[in-house]
C-alpha cells in the first residue's frame, strides 16, 4: 500500500508541476523542403569549427549505417562531393 501511495503521489506532483510550470518553447518541426538547407547550413558551421571533417570513406559500416538511419548519410555525402568538386575547380 505504501508503495502504491508514492507512485500515486509522485504521477501527481508530475500533473501538479506540469500544470504550474508549462513550457516556455514550443518545438516545430518542419520536414518540408527547408530540411536539406539547415543540413547544408549545419555541416557547413560543423566544417568551419573543425577545419576539415575526413572523408566518408573512413567510417566505419556501423556509423554509415547510422547516419543512413536518422536520415544524415545524404546531406554529408552531397557536402562531401560539393567540397570535392570545390577543390577541383580551385586547383585549375
Amino acid at each position: 500500500m505504501a508503495m502504491f501511495c508514492g507512485v500515486a503521489g509522485a504521477l501527481l506532483g508530475g500533473l501538479l508541476c506540469s500544470l504550474l510550470f508549462p513550457p516556455k518553447r514550443t518545438l516545430v518541426v518542419d520536414r518540408a523542403g527547408s530540411s536539406a538547407t539547415w543540413q547544408q547550413e549545419g555541416i557547413e558551421n560543423l566544417r568551419q569549427e573543425e577545419g576539415s571533417l575526413g572523408s566518408m570513406k573512413d567510417l566505419p559500416v556501423y556509423v554509415i549505417q547510422e547516419m543512413r538511419a536518422v536520415g544524415l548519410y545524404r546531406a554529408f555525402a552531397d557536402f562531401e562531393e560539393r567540397q570535392a568538386l570545390s577543390n577541383e575547380s580551385c586547383d585549375e
